[in-house]
């Protein structure tokens, strides 16, 4: 095996997040896949994965070689659309995450027009309120509130997420109007929360 078909068979392994479901997509049995996975960590001579029963995760080499790998594998495709003259129309799987009010609301109307543009394109939505981990959880792409956690992955800006500090006139009347946000203090606030960051006191 070549090392760009290493990559790309670990890529695989960890989107598809266990040998047995990435050996049903490569059309091999499970402990052919576990063979390769072994024979590809002694080529390099490093554990890439730790194996229990329940769940793989990555070591700090595996993730390295992800994700350094993802960025190879990326520069090939694009090298071979370029020489292909980009002909052939976008195909495969791509599996995002995005929490599940945004989600509904903006993103599943956005991946019907795209299913429509693009047949050939499997996308997988994750809808989850919890964060997810991109690497180890073989996704392509999140969309998510607040600070990139990873300052290896890259993001872009789609919109800006505004917060609204409300109150009754009731609740005004009986505890007083919050001044500056120390005042916060004092005051019963119902807490917002995204993922695992809080918003509010």
């Amino acid at each position: 095996m070549d090392a760009f078909s290493d990559l790309r068979f670990f890529a695989l392994l960890m989107k598809e997040g266990s040998l047995a479901a990435a050996a049903q997509q490569m059309g091999i049995t499970p402990p052919a896949a576990s063979r390769r996975l072994a024979q590809l960590e002694r080529r390099l001579g490093v554990r890439l994965l730790r194996r229990t029963t329940r769940r793989m995760s990555l070591t700090p080499e595996g993730e390295t070689y992800l994700l350094d790998g993802a960025r190879i594998l990326g520069d090939l495709d694009a090298l071979e659309r370029t020489v292909a003259g980009a002909r052939s129309s976008p195909r495969g799987l791509i599996k995002l995450a995005a929490t599940l009010g945004f989600g509904r609301m903006h993103i599943a109307p956005a991946l019907s027009a795209f299913a429509r543009a693009y047949p050939e394109v499997e996308v997988q939505l994750h809808l989850t309120d919890r964060p997810v981990n991109l690497v180890e959880q073989g996704f392509d792409a999140a969309v998510r509130f607040g600070d990139l956690p990873d300052s290896r992955l890259t993001a872009r800006k789609l919109l800006a997420n505004r917060r609204v500090l409300c109150a009754s006139p009731t609740y005004l009347a009986q505890a007083g109007e919050p001044v500056q946000p120390a005042d916060l203090l004092a005051h019963q606030c119902i807490v917002i929360r995204e993922s695992d960051e809080t918003y509010g006191t």
